[in-house]
């Protein structure tokens, strides 16, 4: 399940990170928590796309940088899974800067 999870976020940020784009992932051990971010340097998102993100409204659906489309239904169910084991999943986005997808899980 954590790699479907970390599968669909990182499709996420290809889908949305232009062709010569960097994108960077990291895992952070802290206590007993495993703070992992996902972060491009792609299209970005404004405050309203950013309130909406977990949810299937719609509206803020886009097209990716060469025109994929998505449902957004994989980062809601990544959503679920992370709060069902205890975890948290935010993001942080900026429009034309990218944007970083965090979420946390208790370390084994």
């Amino acid at each position: 399940m954590i790699k479907t999870m970390i599968r669909n976020i990182l499709f996420n940020a290809i889908k949305f990170t232009p062709r010569q784009g960097e994108i960077l992932i990291t895992a952070r051990q802290a206590d007993r928590k495993v703070t992992i971010s996902i972060q491009d340097n792609g299209m970005g998102m404004n405050g309203q796309m950013l309130s909406s993100f977990f949810t299937l409204e719609t509206g803020n659906r886009r097209l990716g940088t060469d025109g994929e489309k998505g449902i957004g239904l994989g980062l809601v169910l990544c959503k679920q899974f992370i709060e069902q084991h205890g975890g948290q999943i935010w993001l942080e986005s900026r429009p034309g800067q990218g944007t970083t997808m965090y979420f946390t899980l208790s370390a084994a």
